[in-house]
């Protein structure tokens, strides 16, 4: 693992890893592809680039696979939903669906931060995840923030991530390599804020193998 990663550098990768899976939904317009590659390396966003320069290798390494990849046909084959890969379809014989929990919980941190979803989308919708695990490194009026961003990261975030860089791993998916850079990230996140203390889990249902949703606190 790198050493520590400061908050401006991890804000602005989380930033730029959403956009640009917010932009692969989109394959047939111009801006994707070779164009976004020229426009993050243009002098308009000369000042990301920079704060990028102190991320690790393995983060900007994969962002740059991906841009050098070809634009995907396929990518609205996988909705950048996480919690469709984290939770089975629920049957005619369950009483609510099992990723409510998981959504109405991830909506209770944004509001925590003073942040709304915007465009319409479901709390789990990757790139606004992204986006606020870019935005809440810098919040700290919010109550027990760093507390709430660590569960965030560790329990919704990360492993939403593995599963779906798993599937789009499975089909030669190239957004697998920004899946990759986000977990980087994530993992870097953690090691910086291991001192925070986890208590006993209180899960909802996952998918074989998905870790619970522990309850965390400042020690």
């Amino acid at each position: 693992m790198t050493g520590e990663v400061d908050p401006a550098t991890l804000g602005a990768a989380y930033s730029l890893i959403g956009e640009l899976l917010a932009r692969s939904e989109r394959p047939d317009e111009e801006q994707f592809g070779a164009d976004v590659a020229a426009a993050l390396r243009g002098p308009s966003t000369g000042e990301l680039r920079e704060r990028l320069a102190g991320a690790p290798l393995e983060v900007t390494g994969a962002i740059d696979a991906f841009l050098a990849s070809e634009p995907s046909p396929r990518a609205r084959s996988f909705p950048l939903y996480l919690g469709a890969y984290l939770f089975e379809e629920p049957t005619a014989t369950d009483r609510a669906d099992p990723r409510n929990g998981y959504l109405l919980e991830m909506l209770n941190l944004y509001w925590h931060f003073g942040l709304d979803p915007r465009g319409g989308q479901p709390p789990d919708y990757l790139p606004m995840m992204l986006d606020f695990a870019g935005e809440s490194v810098s919040r700290t009026d919010a109550p027990q923030a760093p507390v709430a961003r660590r569960y965030f990261i560790e329990h919704h975030l990360s492993p939403g991530l593995a599963a779906f860089r798993e599937v789009l791993e499975r089909h030669a998916e190239p957004r697998a390599q920004l899946l990759r850079a986000a977990e980087a990230l994530a993992a870097i996140d953690l090691v910086q804020t291991a001192h925070l203390v986890v208590e006993e889990p209180a899960p909802p249902a996952r998918k074989a193998g998905a870790r619970s949703l522990p309850l965390v606190k400042e020690p």
